[in-house]
């Protein structure tokens, strides 16, 4: 699995956020000038007439497929081809595309990437395929954990700084040392020199704390970046860290409530004995740091006005909160610590404790193996039929019926749902509860919102597959449309959530809907999503690859196809 992660994640990128860099320059390339639609040709063989008697084989020739390629459709915004972005104005929100495959030294199938270049909403080529990753900064991930993404307005545009082989530029993917981004705007109206930002930046976007970003400059300048603007709001130059510890330090950073906390774990070696130790550092935001206790080794980030720390020392290892003044606010006293949301924390891994900004204990559980705040309730689950507890954000109990045993699967939105010792299943949203109608299979995490429940299922009226969209409040039986419900997504530029339907998996055949089930798109082959109400598409056919964007009313926006390296 760990073996084609790396191509996973590239083919997951092709899609993903946008971003620009700036200082970077590629080998002479040849202006292109502007590409525009041209006719696809058709052929229109002679009508034959059908036999009617005797046996024979009829083949109608003007029902099949011409094999001419489409023609690539798009223009320039610039004119000519454009290594970098030229900040403007006037572009609007920008998106990604796809460009030619390259592929590594090694040169074998699983090493070939495909560059990235930015477009406008009309299909307008901003900057050509230049790019390892074009990634736009969001929240966390509705596909990895079941949330709906939040998209910021900034990207980040990464290149591989060695050599990708045969001197064309390389993958992103495994050589984090020779990645270098820029943050720039949604709509390229700024950009940012050079950085080294995290992995889990560069490829998911993930990272952006309080509405910024940690960032290296000069190897060990510490920056923090507005992604509203791109410039620094704070700065501090780390002394002292090794190489390989510098290589951590935006894994291990935090800002909130105007404090950076800095906890980055440094390993010694000795007769095959590793020490860990934690190198701390506190400042505000204009620079000053913060002095911490001397019993601190381990400090995360602040959240409504406290940060989770360790007290080590004669007295052995416990957890409190510091104030922004870096000094003791709850004294060490508990097994472990996490940030305050809400008014509450929620410490332990089994038997759980909410406390208050005070540390006064609100609710202490018995032991469970898992808890998860949803909407407004804490959900406590075991692993098999042991008895549930659900509490209120206050932290009271409520009278769920989830309290009578069964395998709970918590949703978002405050949902839960319980599989009975009978095979059927029990929807509930604290207290209220509805028996999940028949026929219907797991319902995932991500599919839901606030008032609605999305149903899928493999076998449902035969082998016709059939998706639901449910709001049991109302009372309503469930509305039944046709097509496998793949998943709830977010619009990269409006943030509203859609239903993609999968109508044939093996053929990769795919529509859109609006959450009311109003087809939005039709006939997609491959995997789509949408970015300002248009809709992005990428596949492969017949040993090439291609991306288009469509609008509503179904014109192609922008087509381009090229041809795997390996085909």
């Amino acid at each position: 699995m760990k073996q084609l992660l790396p191509l996973a994640l590239a083919l997951a990128l092709t899609l993903a956020g946008c971003g620009a860099p700036s200082g970077e320059a590629l080998p002479p390339q040849p202006s292109e000038g502007v590409e525009t639609a041209a006719p696809i040709p058709t052929l229109t063989p002679s009508a034959k007439p059908i036999p009617t008697d005797g046996p024979y084989v009829y083949t109608d020739y003007s029902k099949l497929e011409d094999n001419v390629p489409r023609p690539n459709v798009y223009e320039r915004w610039h004119g000519e081809f454009t290594d970098h972005l030229i900040p403007s104005p006037d572009y609007g929100h920008l998106l990604p595309f796809s460009g030619s495959a390259i592929a590594d030294e090694w040169g074998g199938e699983y090493d070939t990437y495909a560059l990235d270049g930015l477009m406008t909403l009309e299909g307008k080529v901003v900057v050509d395929p230049v790019y390892a990753a074009v990634t736009q900064l969001c929240s966390g991930g509705d596909y990895d954990y079941g949330y709906p993404d939040t998209y910021y307005p900034a990207f980040l545009l990464s290149r591989y700084a060695g050599d990708g082989g045969g001197g064309k530029p390389g993958a992103l993917f495994g050589a984090y040392d020779d990645v270098r981004s820029v943050l720039c705007a949604a709509d390229g109206s700024w950009v940012t020199p050079e950085y080294r930002f995290s992995y889990a930046a560069q490829v998911y976007g993930y990272g952006v704390q309080d509405g910024a970003i940690f960032a290296l400059r000069d190897k060990n300048v510490l920056c923090l970046l507005d992604i509203s603007t791109g410039e620094e709001i704070f700065s501090a130059t780390l002394e002292g860290l090794e190489d390989e510890t510098l290589n951590s330090v935006l894994d291990s950073v935090y800002y909130g409530d105007g404090r950076i906390t800095l906890n980055v774990p440094m390993y010694k070696y000795n007769n095959n004995v590793v020490t860990e130790t934690h190198s701390l550092r506190c400042w505000d935001i204009n620079g000053r740091e913060i002095s911490l206790p001397d019993d601190v080794d381990v400090i995360y980030g602040f959240a409504e006005g406290l940060c989770p720390a360790r007290r080590t020392g004669g007295t052995g290892y416990a957890w409190g909160y510091l104030g922004l003044d870096g000094q003791w606010a709850i004294s060490p006293q508990f097994t472990d610590a996490r940030a305050f949301e809400d008014g509450v924390a929620l410490l332990g891994s089994h038997a759980h404790t909410l406390i208050d900004h005070q540390g006064n204990i609100l609710y202490e559980t018995p032991t469970y193996d898992h808890c998860q705040q949803t909407g407004d309730y804490w959900y406590f689950t075991g692993y098999s039929d042991d008895l549930g507890l659900v509490l209120d954000k206050e932290g009271n109990e409520v009278n769920s019926p989830l309290l009578h045993g069964g395998r709970v699967n918590v949703l978002n939105y405050g949902w839960a749902v319980m599989e009975n010792p009978d095979g059927s299943r029990t929807l509930a949203k604290g207290e209220k509860s509805w028996a999940v109608p028949a026929g219907w299979d797991y319902i995932w995490q991500q599919n839901v919102t606030e008032d609605t429940v999305y149903l899928s299922s493999w076998a449902y009226s035969g082998d016709d597959p059939h998706w639901a969209i449910w709001r049991p409040e109302t009372g309503e039986a469930p509305t039944i449309l046709p097509g496998y419900l793949d998943s709830l997504r977010t619009d990269l530029v409006t943030g509203e959530q859609y239903c993609v339907i999968a109508d044939d998996y093996s053929a990769s055949a795919y529509h859109i809907t609006d959450l009311n089930g109003k087809v939005l798109f039709d006939g997609l082959k491959g995997r789509s999503q949408l970015c300002g109400g248009r809709c992005l598409t990428s596949g492969s056919d017949n040993g090439s690859r291609w991306v288009e964007l469509r609008d509503q009313g179904g014109s192609v926006l922008f087509y381009r196809q090229w041809a795997s390296p390996f085909e």
